[in-house]
């Protein structure tokens, strides 16, 4: 269960830093 949440938050830390790059390079 603990490895479960762990995956969950990287993933949604992923998916932050995507679309702050993407805001960044005037991509969004």
């Amino acid at each position: 269960l603990l490895q479960d949440i762990m995956n969950d938050s990287a993933f949604a830390i992923g998916e932050q830093n995507i679309h702050y790059l993407e805001k960044k390079l005037g991509m969004s």
